[in-house]
């Protein structure tokens, strides 16, 4: 997966180059690098040198002038192996407090826990955040509180992976929103979304979470006045749906930053962009598209000689000449990237050894200006009265001896207490880690049963399958088979709805599905009456559901379709669910019965069964309640079959591919932060 540190780096006013989905120690040198490379052009417009800085440090008036313009240059000149930074910021603070410019002060602390976070700091960089803090709350200033507790929970949540410190940027988040800034919520949003991101692997029911933010992100970046960084926020949520799997959505996203980063001639970002969508056509088997985007970028960098993008891109052209079988171009570039890969990690390791005497001779500074400090501090307490000075550390003495026996004690029942709660946790961890493997493992079972996307397109190249399971397993499923008689084709297709969702949903479909195929495969049914009836007798009886005393009722809804592709006709019957045609710009509804199958249905009940007419270009609709009945807009209240209708009237002039990305955009968009709701299944096809 190709990773947008490029373009995330450049742009870095918005999340302060804390918006990198990544924290390892490799990674983070690799933007180190990338920095450096472009630092004569990102920051070219900046003419704020150090030799300028000292003229306007003489030519100032006062001290106060003096702090602002040392901020100033450290904001805006990062240099991350050069001790410079922090020499100014501890000079701003020092100069601050000796006239008590609480103003400086805040910016002074600020940016010395900036230099240092830059330099990789993240100790002293806290030390400094939680100085900002201090001030901030005592001069009550939001915002600076806000940005204090948005700095410390990402060093702490993000790069050490306290995953229990999340709470610092739900402060942040809170504050940003009482002043209604949207570049501080979606910055929160970002970090939270991040962590959550890294916490799902190792427990992956935190990725809806991780969702839920990055959705918060765009919902909030859409309806800006100003809607800047639009680019950069797509850009991070196309990285997580791709890291998710979840690629034509991420394709959907991905072409949107391009199209911005095209339209503001950034010709950084739409490079990186480029390369991240070549990735995305090659998970999704787009293999012409991919090699046409990468046949643009790569020369583009091979003239930059910009090593980390062409070691992905090296890796990515390998991948996609094997795939097409040409194992000599494929291994041509596996070498590239091979010999990329060593060089990295060689500048790497150089790179970690200058940075870590870069942090020696700012340690070094340091210790020299505590020295002094201390000597100062030690020459005015002998002017002082000694003697009640040392009285009081008597005193105070005495009540730590006099204490500490109580606090041995009660330290000692406190690590029994705590032997035994870690035990009890440990235990928690361990039932929930097998659940969730469990859980998984029965979402591979319920995917090997569902007809492959894959075969669907080659019975019917005309068509979409949209299938979003609110949890890791799904009570929705969609079914196929394909009938070669003497004189025709036929396609027995089918969309259900299992009573429930995730994993009593999941069970519910295994059992369906099953007397779905005994049905077509033992009974040799093929009329899509027939066949509901049939599999509402044999779901009934295998939940003994026509005892008087069982009170298990579930079943479910389901819309079956049996399609002649040689005469062009169907014949369908439905459970709950209807079956749309859409037929030269107006929709044709064929109504279902009006009962599900089992439950409370009757044995031998007799499905209503319709006889179509097809027409070529019609497009033919099979769908769950999941897609209308989801919460969300602008006033949060559900969809609702007639805007599904309206949207659909709209696109259906468009392609296949693009009526697919169409209705899963409209999704996201309506759902916005709300939760999903209910499982989503939408079949569409031409003939």
């Amino acid at each position: 997966m190709f990773n947008f540190y490029i373009y995330i780096l450049l742009h870095k006013n918005i999340f302060k180059i804390k918006n990198i989905f990544t924290h390892s120690l490799q990674q983070k040198l690799l933007c180190v690098l990338i920095i450096a490379f472009f630092s004569s052009t990102a920051f070219s417009q900046i003419k704020f040198t150090e030799s300028v800085l000292l003229k306007k440090l003489a030519e100032a008036k006062t001290d106060s002038e003096r702090v602002d313009h040392m901020i100033f240059f450290i904001n805006h000149n990062y240099n991350l192996t050069n001790p410079k930074s922090i020499d100014y910021s501890l000079k701003a603070i020092e100069l601050s407090k000796k006239i008590n410019y609480k103003k400086g002060l805040l910016a002074a602390y600020e940016a010395a826990g900036d230099t240092y976070w830059y330099g990789y700091n993240y100790s002293k960089s806290v030390d400094y955040y939680f100085l900002e803090l201090k001030l901030a709350t005592l001069l009550n200033n939001q915002s600076k509180i806000a940005n204090a507790n948005y700095n410390i929970g990402w060093i702490k949540c993000v790069q050490q992976e306290m995953f229990s410190e999340r709470k610092m940027l739900l402060k942040s988040l809170k504050v940003f929103e009482k002043l209604r800034d949207s570049v501080g919520i979606i910055q929160v949003c970002n970090a939270i979304a991040t962590i959550y991101t890294n916490r799902s692997k190792i427990e992956p029911k935190y990725l809806d979470s991780a969702n839920t933010y990055f959705r918060s992100m765009i919902f909030i970046g859409e309806n800006c006045t100003k809607r800047n960084n639009m680019a950069n926020i797509y850009a991070n949520y196309t990285n997580f749906l791709t890291g998710t799997k979840k690629y034509n959505e991420a394709k959907f996203y991905s072409k949107k930053a391009l199209k911005i980063t095209f339209d503001e001639k950034d010709t950084v970002g739409e490079m990186s962009n480029k390369c991240a969508l070549a990735d995305l056509y090659f998970y999704t088997d787009s293999l012409q598209k991919a090699k046409r985007l990468l046949t643009e970028v790569t020369p583009y960098y091979e003239k930059l000689n910009f090593k980390e993008p062409l070691h992905g891109i090296y890796r990515l052209w390998s991948n996609i000449y094997a795939k097409e079988g040409n194992y000599k171009k494929a291994l041509q570039y596996h070498l590239l990237y091979k010999d990329l890969t060593d060089t990295i990690n060689s500048v790497i390791f150089r790179s970690n050894l200058q940075q870590k005497e870069a942090s020696y001779e700012i340690d070094k500074r340091e210790e020299n200006i505590r020295r002094l400090q201390q000597a100062n501090e030690v020459s005015a307490l002998k002017n002082k009265q000694g003697k009640y000075i040392m009285a009081g550390m008597g005193i105070v003495a005495l009540l730590i001896i006099g204490f500490a026996a109580n606090l041995y004690r009660g330290n000692r029942n406190k690590l029994k207490a705590n032997r035994q709660l870690s035990e009890q946790n440990r235990i928690i961890a361990e039932k929930s880690r097998e659940i969730d493997q469990s859980i998984q493992y029965a979402k591979g079972i319920q995917n090997a049963v569902l007809p492959s996307l894959s075969e669907f397109k080659k019975i019917l190249p005309q068509s979409f399958v949209i299938y979003l399971p609110k949890d890791v397993v799904s009570g929705d499923f969609y079914w196929m088979h394909q009938i070669n008689e003497a004189n025709s084709v036929k396609l027995l297709i089918a969309a259900a709805d299992c009573t429930g969702h995730g994993v009593p949903g999941s069970l519910m479909s295994m059992v369906s599905v099953d007397k779905l195929n005994h049905a077509v495969f033992g009974k040799k049914l093929s009329s899509p009456s027939q066949i509901l009836s049939s599999i509402n007798n044999d779901i009934k009886n295998a939940l003994k559901q026509d005892s008087a005393a069982n009170t298990q009722k579930d079943g479910l809804d389901i819309a079956l379709l049996l399609v002649d592709i040689n005469s062009l006709t169907a014949s369908y019957s439905g459970a709950h669910r209807p079956l749309w045609i859409i037929r030269k710009g107006e929709l044709l509804e064929f109504k279902p019965t009006k009962t599900s199958i089992a439950g409370h249905t009757a044995l031998n009940y007799t499905f209503k069964e319709e006889q179509i007419s097809l027409q070529p270009q019609d497009l033919i609709l099979i769908f769950s309640d999941g897609f209308a009945d989801q919460f969300g807009g602008t006033s949060g209240k559900k969809m609702m079959t007639r805007n599904f209708k309206d949207h659909l009237l709209t696109i259906v002039h468009l392609p296949i591919p693009e009526i697919e990305e169409s209705l899963i955009s409209r999704f996201s968009q309506w759902k916005g932060a709300y939760e999903q709701i209910d499982d989503v299944l939408v079949i569409g096809f031409k003939i």
